[in-house]
């Protein structure tokens, strides 16, 4: 079955839940953002997730010091990085940390810095100028699906529990990734839509 990452969870009744649905990893986001935390409460929230399910902390290319005490200080499993596509020192200098590539997608130029990069993993996410992440506005699947014939695909941008079975259906990837899909406003998650966007991955891997 495709792997759920629930993304952008504030609260311990949001952690829980996402605990009790079985999701393969969450993710805290601990850049400027409506969904922000603040590193206490991430290492607190971090309490609240067995060693089963990976902890993804969200960054937008902060400084590396900064990455880097994050990590350790919320015992992230994941440091996953928007921005800075282009920037290979910024990356090389986090070589030894377990990073994950949030790249934008403009269009298919994005199979060219994944393939010179050798990157394994990749989140992919929808470019929207000015805008990290958490944009809720989806992209060309097709782009996805041949990403995913090069690494693992974490498929973000625009999914909902409407559309998520037909965005894994059109572009196979190892995970998907939803943030504002699942809200009932920006930043506040909305449980009853948690539970569907479960249920709809789970339904889609049954055909």
């Amino acid at each position: 079955m495709t792997q759920i990452k629930l993304c952008g969870l504030k609260n311990p009744e949001e952690v829980e839940l996402a605990v009790a649905l079985g999701v393969d990893a969450v993710g805290f986001v601990l850049s400027r953002s409506p969904r922000q935390v603040s590193p206490e409460v991430c290492r607190q929230l971090r309490k609240l997730v067995p060693p089963t399910i990976r902890v993804h902390g969200v960054f937008a290319a902060e400084p590396q010091d900064f990455v880097r005490k994050m990590h350790e200080l919320c015992r992230l499993d994941i440091v996953q990085i928007h921005g800075n596509e282009e920037n290979s020192d910024y990356w090389d200098s986090l070589a030894d940390l377990p990073v994950l590539p949030a790249l934008q997608v403009k269009d298919d130029r994005v199979l060219r810095i994944i393939q010179e990069h050798c990157i394994d993993t990749v989140l992919l996410d929808t470019y929207v100028p000015g805008v990290a992440g958490g944009t809720g506005e989806c992209f060309d699947w097709e782009i996805a699906r041949q990403a995913a014939r090069i690494c693992r695909v974490i498929l973000a941008g625009g999914l909902t529990p409407e559309n998520v079975g037909l965005a894994i259906n059109a572009a196979k990837p190892w995970m998907v990734d939803v943030s504002g899909g699942i809200e009932k406003e920006k930043g506040v998650k909305d449980l009853a839509k948690m539970r569907k966007f479960v249920e709809a991955v789970k339904s889609a891997a049954k055909g």
